[in-house]
């Protein structure tokens, strides 16, 4: 005989279906298991635009960047939070260690995220060499590198 602890529970104005087999818990597990699925598919359609938002201000970026001469080398983007993210730039030697064009991109950046409101995005600039790996860049969690025009 099957213990159905659920039929012994009265709801006010309601009766349970006849040939229920499920009880309390097994109900509230169903609820709750259907409810995640909603709650993730909701999250990551969240994050898919966040991290869309985040790619066209590194395009963006790299955009103003070129306006006034600043060359980008490479850019690689990773996911810190739900709305927080980082964009690596790597721009050209002489230009990242010229200090008027380095603080100007930093301008640019925080000129940027201030008109913003959905996410956050932190622009790190790094000079490009030979020696930078990529397996060292994605180890960081850099795991989208901007594809460029070439």
């Amino acid at each position: 005989m099957t213990d159905n602890t659920a039929n012994k529970n009265k709801l006010t104005d309601f009766s349970f279906v006849e040939g229920n087999q499920l009880s309390i818990d097994d109900m509230l597990e169903i609820a709750y298991n259907e409810g995640q699925k909603d709650v993730h598919k909701d999250f990551k359609k969240g994050l898919e635009k966040n991290l869309q938002t985040a790619a066209a201000l590194s395009s963006l970026f790299k955009n103003n960047l070129s306006e006034r001469k600043i060359r980008v080398e490479n850019m690689f983007l990773r996911i810190l939070t739900y709305s927080d993210f980082e964009c690596l730039v790597l721009i050209s030697d002489k230009d990242y260690y010229t200090k008027s064009k380095r603080w100007e991109a930093y301008n640019i950046s925080r000129d940027l995220n201030a008109k913003i409101e959905d996410i956050d995005i932190q622009f790190s600039l790094m000079p490009s060499s030979e020696d930078v790996k990529k397996s060292s860049i994605t180890s960081e969690g850099f795991y989208f590198k901007y594809a460029s025009e070439e």
